[in-house]
């Protein structure tokens, strides 16, 4: 092969060879174009012509391939990113915990159902108490005596974990700490062997969800009051002795975790009983001192031997009273004795003298060290001293013969729970035997309670009488996409299907708009995690009620349910909720486009949470106002995970403020209307203390419910106990903005100088001005408090057209804001008390920290038979974003701190002040603190200029008082 007519890449050179590539070339295009051609022909063919059964082999269709049911869509080009899906995934929320199958009972539910008929056999109860006091460890100890759940000894000893059964939501879980109210229903069994409805209600014990604690107490008539005996009487379990005393709720003591004394404070057995003595006088002392205390309590006391104390652990899965045992004496002993009364004899100073085998007041044991207290101790020792062969003689002597070698070999933990609930029995026995004896049953609380806060005729708990039932709160349902009310039936039947009234707390006899007629969809008796379904529930029973969407729109604090054939209706007194919201974020959507959705989380918050506030300021921002910085944490969560899937923008925290006075008008200044045809005068004074106290705790709104008299004659019979003269007392015409504000407005014209006629005329305007000034004040449309404002000269147009709202309004309004700007006004700011339990040798280090925020220690008190401490003080709400973390870093978790609303307090400095000095990014001087707190108001909340007299004035009037030393 002649090498030269290749090139150096095997290509052939020369013309001839070019030509005959290139006509190759062209004969492969020619054989391309043939192809293509036939393919068009044949596509062509197939759309004119039906295709042969060989052609639908060879080709087949869509529809044969997919179905008709499929939609085939044929794209030319990628539309949307490779990461997303092309079918989206159905997003299912898991926030709560919810059982869609009912659990197996010890008990049967149909006969739970029908013995709830029976009022005598129902007891309501709700356990309260202070932060990790052990309510829900304990109410995990009856659901796991009545449900078929996995015993403990089939648990690995290292990996068992508390079951926290009435944790239904995630965050509660993951947080080891209760948010939300849960109720759950149970059937007791006492010692006789006689069962009862238990229909229980687990609260939070933070003291940020104080409104979980008010809207449960609403619905019950018993108060288990579950007490830390080592940490003793907190403030946690004072706010709740104190809403006890306050709601009539009939209170029973729980002295829990008992075991602490013994295996971590290790006290010798003397000192173990003087310290669970010291703790229940602790609780009575109180209870005696409590301003709230009423005839209803002063002859109770809450004593181990009248029966209405229990003592309880969780960690050694016991709970025991002195009749329960007494009772195991007399049962393993074979003694001839009454338990009722050998119980008696096992507290106080008692003694036992083991020759003569007689009780008397002089001794040297105590009974209750020596039948309690020594066996108990006894048992912990071997259980953690001896081996499991040494261990197994020393429990059969104590007749405990069925615990196998397995179990011998578990961890001393879990060998402590199976060895005490061996000895006591089940907790749940003792327990009911505790409420049987000491517990307020349905019909006694209707007659006591429920009748003193019912604005109707007598109630009874009679299920043949007309329907009056209340439902306390919303509790979310399906993943919060709907609620189910919880409902307390206070007298006749609710049904299922049935049609019912619901009346809001706004209804009235002059105001009776405030009602909707809606059926009932299902009613439930709830139990934890899951509910049982129900036709009806009859008087003095719990339930959950299900209703359409009018329902959960209508309600979102307390509502009053009847029978929508009864022509009569009736509202309750209004439920307080404890603690007064004072912290506040400012909350938008992210894309504004969303705001709808937005909106409609917002409202579900409302219903979720019914001691928050939701506001929208002048410049439309929404504001949420809660208790405290953990309770607004879980808000949050619960708006961005659980009613939304939005994303949301939240502000720095702030605090509301208020406005007031510290001195009295020295001169009157009339205040025009916009036409100039009427006139007022008004003068701003400061109000009594102690009027604005007992203003504020409702007193005057609930007497008066109460009273047959009319509103006018009942509130100057009222301010004439203050010292008050009549003339004055008899010309009040408002309190505002609402019932329970600090704020009064008076006539004090007299009738030589005003036309009384025309200016009572225009009351209801003046009024509606006055309640508009005191909701929005003139610093930085904060409201004002503890303020007097007294009418003092008027001018009424003689034309109706000239004096109409129009013109009436806006110049009382005026007139009012004038009057606290000539005194001495003054910012009002909340304050904390917080409660913190340390060590000692962290105080100093603590009053340094509350030091540097404004803040101040009361006083410490050290707790006694144990190291810690509990240290009290104040701090401004302003200044204590953040304070429970760095007290935690500081004391390397040793510390724990609760705060909560203590009262309002006036801010340093004159919020007037023009020359005060603020400087930049940088806190400001003290006595410049009410001047910037303004300025930052004002400008967060877009209100233009700084608060002065010249907005009200005439410069040439302000130069006049200046000189005249008036302001």
């Amino acid at each position: 092969m002649d090498e030269e007519i290749y090139d150096e890449f095997g290509n052939l050179i020369g013309g001839e060879n070019d030509s005959l590539v290139s006509s190759s070339e062209s004969e492969i295009e020619d054989i391309t174009v043939e192809k293509s051609e036939e393919r068009s022909d044949v596509a062509s063919h197939s759309e004119n012509e039906s295709p042969t059964s060989d052609d639908q082999q060879l080709v087949p269709t869509f529809e044969k391939v997919y179905g008709n049911e499929v939609e085939v869509l044929v794209e030319q080009e990628d539309a949307q990113d490779i990461n997303v899906p092309l079918v989206q995934p159905e997003i299912v929320k898991s926030v709560k915990i919810e059982e869609t199958d009912l659990p197996s009972t010890t008990y049967s539910k149909d006969y739970l159902a029908q013995l709830s008929q029976i009022p005598e056999r129902v007891t309501n109860l709700a356990f309260v108490g202070n932060l990790h006091s052990g309510k829900t460890s304990f109410i995990d100890m009856l659901v796991e005596d009545t449900h078929d759940y996995i015993h403990q000894e089939a648990q690995p000893s290292k990996s068992y974990k508390p079951q926290r059964y009435t944790d239904t939501y995630k965050l509660e879980i993951e947080r080891q700490a209760s948010i939300k109210s849960t109720p759950i229903t149970i059937l007791g069994t006492n010692l006789a062997g006689q069962s009862s409805v238990l229909n229980i209600i687990d609260t939070p014990g933070h003291i940020d969800f104080a409104d979980e604690l008010a809207v449960s107490l609403r619905a019950v008539d018993n108060a288990v009051i579950v007490l830390d005996c080592l940490e003793g009487l907190t403030i946690g379990t004072e706010l709740v002795i104190e809403n006890c005393l306050k709601t009539g709720t009939n209170m029973i003591l729980m002295v829990n975790k008992f075991d602490r004394l013994i295996l971590e404070l290790k006290l010798p057995i003397q000192d173990a009983y003087f310290k669970l003595r010291h703790v229940i006088e602790q609780v009575n002392l109180f209870i005696k001192e409590s301003p709230y205390l009423t005839e209803n309590y002063k002859s109770k006391r809450l004593s181990p031997e009248l029966g209405n104390v229990c003592f309880a652990s969780a960690t050694l899965n016991t709970c025991f009273t002195l009749y329960s045992f007494a009772e195991l004496y007399v049962q393993t002993k074979q003694l001839p004795v009454d338990p009722a009364e050998l119980s008696k004899r096992l507290w106080g100073d008692v003694y036992f003298d083991p020759e003569v085998r007689k009780f008397s007041n002089k001794g040297k044991d105590r009974s209750f060290i020596k039948f309690i207290l020594e066996p108990i101790y006894k048992l912990v020792s071997i259980t953690l001293t001896k081996t499991p062969e040494d261990l197994s003689l020393s429990l059969a002597k104590l007749d405990i013969t069925d615990i196998s070698k397995k179990s011998l070999q578990l961890d001393s933990q879990v060998l402590l729970k199976i060895i005490f609930k061996r000895f006591f029995g089940k907790p749940l026995h003792a327990f009911t035997s505790l409420l049987n004896k000491s517990a307020v049953s349905p019909m006694e609380s209707t007659e006591t309670k429920f009748s003193s806060i019912y604005y109707g005729p007598d109630i009874s708990c009679d299920s043949s009488r007309p329907l009056v039932a209340i439902v306390t709160k919303l509790l979310d349902a399906s993943q919060g996409t709907s609620f189910l009310g919880l409902c307390r039936v206070v007298s006749g039947t609710l049904e299922s299907g049935s049609q019912i009234t619901v009346i809001g707390e706004g209804f009235s006899e002059s105001y009776d708009e405030d009602s909707v007629t809606v059926p009932v969809s299902a009613l439930f008796i709830p139990g934890g995690r899951y509910q049982i379904p129900v036709s009806k529930v009859s008087a003095g029973n719990i339930c959950l009620l299900s209703s359409d969407e009018s329902f959960e729109n209508f309600v979102s604090r307390q509502v009053v349910i009847h029978d929508s054939s009864n022509t009569e209706k009736f509202n309750m007194e209004a439920i307080d909720y404890i603690l007064t919201p004072v912290l506040k974020v400012a909350l938008q959507p992210m894309n504004l486009s969303e705001t709808p959705k937005f909106l409609t989380g917002l409202r579900k918050i409302k219903k979720s949470f019914p001691g928050s506030q939701i506001k929208v300021e002048e410049s439309g921002e929404h504001v949420v106002i809660g208790s405290g910085e953990f309770y607004m944490d879980c808000l949050l969560h619960d708006l961005r995970y659980l009613y939304t899937d939005i994303e949301i923008k939240v502000s720095d925290p702030v605090t509301k403020f208020m406005e007031s006075c510290i001195e009295s008008s020295k001169v009157r200044i009339p205040v025009e209307s916009s036409n100039g045809k009427n006139s007022i005068s008004i003068i701003a004074e400061p109000l009594e203390p102690k009027i604005a106290k007992d203003m504020e705790s409702g007193r005057i709104d609930v007497q008066y419910r109460q009273s047959t008299l009319k509103y006018e004659r009942f509130i100057s019979r009222w301010f004439k106990d203050y010292g008050w003269d009549s003339l004055a007392a008899n010309s009040i015409w408002s309190l505002g903005p609402e019932s329970h504000d600090t704020n009064i407005l008076i006539d004090d014209t007299l009738p030589d100088e005003v036309d009384k006629k025309a200016l009572n005329g225009l009351q209801d305007s003046i009024i509606q001005g006055f309640k508009w000034a005191a909701r929005e004040g003139p610093l930085c449309d904060e409201p004002i408090r503890n303020t007097k404002f007294k009418i003092i000269e008027a001018s009424i147009a003689p034309d109706p057209l000239d004096a109409n709202g129009g013109q009436i309004i806006p110049m009382m309004r005026k007139a009012c804001y004038l009057a606290l700007m000539i005194t001495t006004p003054k910012l009002m700011e909340p304050v904390y008390q917080i409660d913190i339990l340390c060590r000692s040798d962290v105080v100093g280090k603590l009053e340094k920290l509350l030091d540097k925020r404004r803040g101040t220690i009361l006083h410490d008190t050290p707790i006694g038979g144990t190291q810690l401490y509990r240290v009290v003080g104040l701090v401004p709400v302003i200044d204590s974003f953040g304070l429970e973390t760095d007290i935690r870093v500081l004391t390397q978790g040793l510390a724990t701190c609760l705060l909560h609303f203590s009262k309002w307090d006036i801010v340093p400095g004159d919020p007037l002040d023009e020359h005060a000095f603020i400087p930049q990014l940088k806190p400001a001087p003290f006595n410049s603190l009410a001047r910037d707190f303004v300025t930052k108001t004002r400008k967060r909340k877009g209100i233009g200029q700084d608060p002065s007299l010249t907005k009200y004035l005439d410069e040439s009037v302000v130069m006049e008082l200046r000189e005249s030393g008036v302001i």
